[in-house]
């Protein structure tokens, strides 16, 4: 793989009364939320492996290539360096296994150990998240299920981020969050979309060239 096409459509709410949010929807996955946030958008399009993958566990691997891309990169150290980003991605983690009753498959292929440390980690966010803002604590019916789906999770995350390593031809994590950030300026810059608008985000996985086109409907 190396060139690669995403294909986003505006979404406003009040005219697409079936949609809960405003914002940018990826082309051919109908169950992803329409993305106001720029850097939302870039996360489906460079994060997300393949255009139309859906599925809790294709979320948990797109945190897999999240953790290669931006926590390696030093995505969140441009906005705060004493946060641990390692948070961030358990709370997601607890939020959308908690969304689906703690239901996911099994990885069918034995993951690599080599985020066993960061997941440890990321296991003590969790159990704190379910607690604090989900009721699910060590005496609720759900909590040893909760716990199991943390396992099944975190070996989709590591799937994902060795995918994410073979994806992008031995390019390093800084390169790739330069080129999260500059994708996600460029979005930034597309002023006032409006329903039915387009936008293409072009990108090559071997030397990262990319660029954001936005086609205004009618």
């Amino acid at each position: 793989m190396a060139k690669c096409v995403r294909r986003f459509t505006y979404i406003d709410s009040n005219v697409d009364t079936a949609q809960r949010y405003t914002g940018w929807q990826l082309e051919n996955t109908p169950s992803f939320d329409p993305m106001a946030i720029a850097y939302g958008v870039t996360h489906d399009a460079l994060e997300h492996h393949n255009a139309g993958e859906q599925g809790i566990e294709n979320e948990m691997m797109a945190f897999g290539a999240l953790y290669h891309i931006r926590v390696l990169g030093g995505w969140w150290t441009q906005f705060n360096t004493s946060f641990d980003p390692v948070r961030m991605v358990a709370w997601d983690m607890a939020r959308f296994l908690s969304e689906r009753q703690f239901e996911i498959q099994p990885c069918p292929k034995k993951p690599s150990r080599v985020l066993d440390a960061m997941l440890c980690r990321a296991l003590e966010y969790f159990k704190e998240q379910l607690e604090r803002y989900h009721g699910v604590g060590k005496d609720h019916t759900d909590y040893v299920k909760a716990l199991h789906a943390f396992y099944s999770a975190g070996a989709w995350l590591s799937r994902g981020y060795t995918r994410s390593l073979k994806r992008w031809h031995g390019n390093t994590p800084v390169a790739l969050c330069g080129m999260f950030n500059s994708i996600t300026k460029k979005i930034e810059g597309v002023a006032y979309p409006k329903h039915g608008d387009t936008l293409e985000i072009t990108f090559d996985t071997l030397n990262l060239n990319h660029s954001v086109y936005h086609t205004c409907n009618g």
